[in-house]
């Protein structure tokens, strides 16, 4: 017989470092795990399967192996400054993925598909390959040491944000953002990355939105 908690699990501010006992090979059903804001530096221990969202944000991770494969809700994992990489991750998040404000270098590891929104925002990313191939909603990427848009998906179902970068080409860009596009802040001190008009990324991709960028050159 399956082990199974129904309704949400609360583990957060108990400055714990590792995971309860308790959770090894159960189901939290009709709820959702919050483990954020303690002294984790391992996953090792969470529940084979989710029905909502896990938040293990504000922790000391230093790995995401033994998550869910699967994800019903979101995953969010925000806020983990020794997290260098998503290796572990689920492959799968019907909801949002959040994984901002880590120490990340490459996105090899993150889910191939999530319904909702993409979040990797304030991390050290040279590259988006190895990132999801399909997002539901929107693409969130802005201020990281990205050159170009090499491994982003070719449709965004909302905004792609990707201001506050390193960019010296367009290359990779996708060819369908449904929402607005957002590329303010270019950081042109150096790398030869350059200011890019809206013409010229409207010439490249299909923009339902508004294009915002520094110039106002058409």
């Amino acid at each position: 017989m399956r082990k199974y908690i129904e309704g949400n699990v609360h583990l957060s501010n108990l400055y714990l470092t590792q995971l309860p006992d308790f959770l090894s090979g159960v189901e939290i059903r009709k709820g959702y795990l919050s483990c954020h804001h303690n002294l984790l530096t391992s996953l090792v221990g969470l529940p084979t399967l989710v029905d909502s969202s896990i938040d293990c944000s504000y922790n000391r991770l230093v790995s995401l192996k033994g998550s869910p494969s699967n994800i019903e809700g979101n995953f969010d994992c925000n806020k983990n400054e020794t997290l260098e990489s998503l290796l572990g991750a689920p492959t799968s998040v019907k909801g949002s993925f959040n994984c901002y404000a880590n120490s990340l270098r490459s996105l090899k590891g993150a889910p191939t598909s999530v319904g909702q929104s993409f979040v990797c925002s304030y991390n050290k990313l040279t590259s988006l390959e190895g990132g999801p191939t399909r997002v539901g909603f929107s693409y969130y990427c802005p201020y990281n040491r990205l050159s170009n848009f090499i491994g982003a998906p070719d449709h965004i179902g909302g905004d792609f944000v990707c201001s506050g970068n390193k960019l010296t080409s367009l290359d990779g860009i996708p060819k369908r953002v449904d929402g607005d596009f957002s590329l303010f802040s270019n950081d042109t001190g150096n790398d030869n990355a350059r200011v890019f008009t809206v013409k010229e990324i409207r010439r490249v991709c299909k923009v339902k939105g508004i294009v915002m960028v520094d110039t106002e050159e058409d």
